[in-house]
């Protein structure tokens, strides 16, 4: 799946766009805020008011309103524990006043930013029942089917919302991606850039539109494209972490490693911890040879990975330790328990990927043919599919995939690519 974007998922479900989707696996520990004008000082006195204010005596008004500063806060910082404060103080609100829909959707949000998206689907269901022309709450259902790998509901959810908004049109640019329609994601994707202009959004609003746009040109190969609105991102938002994150991807793909790395480095700096950055500078340093180093960063990630709840990072984590073939029982164990709560295409891709390391193929073979069901153009994905088809003997199934997918994407990513490449050789002898 899009490796920048899902920097920006939670940010977008807390912000009035309510952004967020299935291929962008939700990664809150990188967010940050939409329109970055919230003052953390005074977003903390607030938490610290309300927090004495719900000890001192029960109203939910007040617990609805320590959930959004919560939230407010998360964005800020990517905090998890700001995240679960948010859920728990929105869930208490919605206890004491259930027919208050303005909790329902604080708690939808923070449930979905913490991928308990069950939880998210029903209260945003609620919602709806009640208020039927509550678009928001209808963008937060579809992107619970959206996780929850229900297409056709989500396309039925997005549709109850005004066609108009840039954030809607984010939301078709997904489902045409996630459905191989890689042309119309993008136009899509470009028609909702456009339209976020013209309703004047700017700062981190604006810069998520572009970094969207990015990474579908991203997949397509189009990796001078994906740069150039990248660096218009840094452009209007240079202190948001993402942005550099999506130059510094360009880069790699255009063979500017040293770029790409600096890239990477500035957005950990405004975003420290991230582990899915991290990893990207461990790939650069095994590909310039300095083994200790890329050993470094892998360990910081798994150790981000291994003291976060397994719902957030569980899935990550079992990829990080298929990769290196380590770990693989506990690996499947992670897979599994992301698949049971939801079966989107990233749940059926780590699963088989973890089983084809465990040589478990025939069953490999079946979970990415359900990763795959769609036609979903997506780098990884393919290259996973492409793996596990030559594990199972179908040679012509498995060089028509990579070749396909080189042909689309080169250089999809640093260094599975040269492992395609490798593999295609050995193929075609």
């Amino acid at each position: 799946m899009p490796r920048i974007i899902t920097a920006l998922i939670a940010v977008i479900m807390v912000s009035s766009l309510s952004w967020a989707a299935a291929a962008f696996a939700r990664n809150p520990a990188t967010a940050g805020s939409l329109n970055g004008q919230a003052d953390l000082t005074e977003v903390s006195r607030l938490i610290d008011v309300f927090e004495a204010r719900v000890a001192d005596h029960t109203d939910p008004l007040d617990y609805r309103n320590l959930g959004t500063h919560y939230l407010t806060r998360a964005s800020l910082t990517g905090n998890l524990a700001d995240y679960q404060a948010a859920r728990t103080a929105f869930a208490t609100g919605v206890e004491l006043a259930p027919e208050a829909t303005t909790g329902r959707m604080g708690l939808a949000r923070a449930s979905a930013a913490l991928h308990d998206f069950s939880t998210s689907l029903e209260q945003a269901t609620a919602i709806t029942t009640v208020e039927p022309a509550n678009s928001a709450a209808w963008l937060l259902m579809g992107d619970a089917y959206l996780e929850l790998g229900d297409l056709g509901a989500a396309e039925g959810a997005f549709a109850r919302a005004p066609a108009s908004d840039p954030s809607v049109m984010a939301r078709y640019a997904e489902l045409a991606h996630l459905r191989g329609q890689q042309d119309d994601a993008i136009r899509h994707a470009a028609a909702g850039s456009r339209r976020a202009r013209e309703i004047g959004l700017g700062g981190r609003a604006l810069a998520f539109h572009l970094l969207f746009e990015a990474d579908l040109r991203f997949d397509a190969g189009d990796y001078g494209t994906a740069l150039e609105l990248s660096m218009t991102a840094t452009d209007i938002a240079p202190d948001w972490a993402p942005g550099h994150a999506a130059a510094g991807q360009a880069l790699a793909a255009l063979d500017d490693m040293s770029a790409a790395d600096t890239a990477y480095q500035r957005a950990l700096e405004l975003q420290p911890g991230d582990p899915t950055w991290l990893l990207a500078r461990a790939d650069f340093a095994f590909l310039r040879g300095d083994a200790l180093e890329s050993h470094r960063l892998r360990a910081e990630a798994e150790r981000v990975y291994l003291e976060t709840d397994s719902a957030i990072y569980g899935r990550s984590l079992a990829l990080l330790w298929a990769d290196q073939a380590i770990n693989l029982e506990r690996a499947l164990e992670l897979a599994e328990d992301d698949l049971s709560r939801r079966q989107d295409i990233g749940a059926y891709d780590a699963y088989g990927w973890v089983l084809y390391r465990l040589g478990r193929v025939d069953e490999a073979v079946a979970a990415l043919a359900k990763a795959t069901r769609f036609g979903t153009q997506d780098g990884e994905l393919r290259f996973h599919s492409a793996m596990i088809a030559a594990a199972a003997g179908d040679v012509e199934g498995a060089r028509t995939e990579l070749e396909s997918l080189l042909a689309m994407s080169p250089r999809f990513h640093p260094t599975s690519r040269w492992i395609a490449l490798q593999t295609l050789d050995a193929l075609s002898d």
